[in-house]
């Protein structure tokens, strides 16, 4: 049961997403808390909401399996019964050469993986770090701007 001042402590925000023809649409509006609405304003810089999109699907890709995401293609799936192993090989591609830019760049791959992938908070992440929730911040703003050269 959500209070008054829990209820001034959220804003509306809108989440896109890429659809399975790769267009950009919104996919739903949510309530989140503030913190959740710097993530979002963080986001919406440059190329930064796409890059986490396609960052989260190469990681929901490696920890779900390979073998998961390619029994759902099986028998006339989306796309027919060939499995888009171009398309994943390419997008897992472009994860690893992301990792290795991080690595490079001075980026904490793992602590931006915490909040796009995992769905940690920006707080809860720099405790887990013991880092500033500003630290975290300018991290993920880097490594999100890393992967458009990845």
């Amino acid at each position: 049961m959500q209070t008054d001042a829990d209820e001034r402590e959220c804003v509306d925000v809108k989440i896109r997403g890429i659809d399975s023809a790769g267009r950009r649409r919104l996919l739903f509006v949510t309530r989140r808390r503030r913190d959740d609405a710097r993530l979002s304003a963080l986001l919406s810089v440059g190329n930064r909401e796409e890059a986490a999109a396609q960052i989260t699907a190469a990681f929901n890709l490696l920890d779900a399996g390979l073998g998961a995401v390619l029994s759902g293609w099986m028998g006339g799936g989306p796309g027919g019964s060939t499995p888009p192993t171009d398309r994943i090989h390419r997008m897992l591609a472009r994860y690893f050469r992301w990792i290795a830019a991080c690595q490079s760049g001075g980026a904490n791959h793992h602590a931006a993986l915490d909040v796009i992938a995992r769905g940690q908070s920006l707080g809860a992440t720099a405790r887990a770090r013991r880092v500033s929730r500003r630290q975290i911040t300018n991290n993920l703003g880097r490594a999100l701007d890393l992967f458009g050269g990845a």
